[in-house]
């Protein structure tokens, strides 16, 4: 029984020569809707291949249900004799459905003497993420504390006030997740040279104050707690006392 869509996803179906969003609840129908506006669009232009498509999703399970409902829409076309239908179907191996990560690792695989990657790039597993990133803290660590000409000494009195605050495994975490922030910002280490020369620091220690009290950590406050110290309005054993709580 052929798909009732309501009029918001048949406007999203139907738009073209323009960009669309569709913003949605969970289970409301975006993978139905997206895979419909493809089928369409095969439809409407002979001339287009089904290999010409990019489309990303979050989970390996997410792309393979799509390429799944898609290749079901296109059986049900072509049975109705709908060449286009039948000409996409042939070729819907060569559609590019996928992660982000496995877009990339095609990529680099198919690009490799420009990029200058590996023969056989793969996606970094979280154990091996891990280990990387535990090493990198550790050097930029010692770096800090042994390398006076290159780092200022506010510089190393901030980290030194982090050192009493927290513990080293509390503080790795917070950089970490710093990280994974600035991952998700467009020109990220822009951003943060911005913040660092001009920081909102009375944003930030309300923020601060806030995130302990309600035991919900901010993007802020990761933020923040790297930056060099100005006076807080709170004194450092209050926020000791504060996070001690937690």
């Amino acid at each position: 029984m052929p798909t009732k869509f309501n009029a918001s996803q048949l406007e999203a179906i139907n738009a073209q020569n323009q960009n669309i969003l569709v913003s949605a609840a969970a289970g409301s129908g975006k993978t139905t809707v997206m895979v419909e506006k493809i089928k369409e669009t095969l439809i409407r232009h002979p001339e287009a291949s089904i290999s010409q498509f990019l489309v990303i999703t979050f989970t390996k399970d997410a792309a393979q249900n799509m390429k799944d409902k898609l290749r079901d829409l296109l059986e049900k076309a072509s049975q109705l004799g709908v060449n286009q239908a039948s000409k996409a179907l042939s070729e819907i191996e060569t559609a590019t459905i996928s992660t982000i990560h496995s877009f990339c690792t095609q990529l680099l695989k198919e690009f490799n003497d420009n990029a200058g990657a590996t023969m056989n790039p793969r996606v970094l597993k979280d154990v091996e993420k891990k280990h990387i990133m535990d090493e990198c803290f550790s050097d930029a660590s010692e770096q800090i504390f042994s390398n006076k000409d290159k780092y200022s000494l506010a510089d190393r009195q901030a980290v030194g006030f982090l050192m009493t605050a927290f513990s080293l495994e509390d503080i790795q975490k917070m950089v970490e997740d710093l990280y994974n922030v600035l991952m998700g910002i467009p020109d990220p280490f822009d951003f943060l040279e911005k913040i660092v020369k001009e920081p909102p620091y009375e944003l930030w220690n309300e923020q601060i104050m806030t995130s302990i009290d309600l035991d919900v950590p901010t993007d802020a406050t990761l933020i923040w707690l790297l930056q060099p110290i100005k006076p807080c309005k709170c004194s450092l054993n209050s926020l000791k006392l504060r996070i001690k709580r937690r």
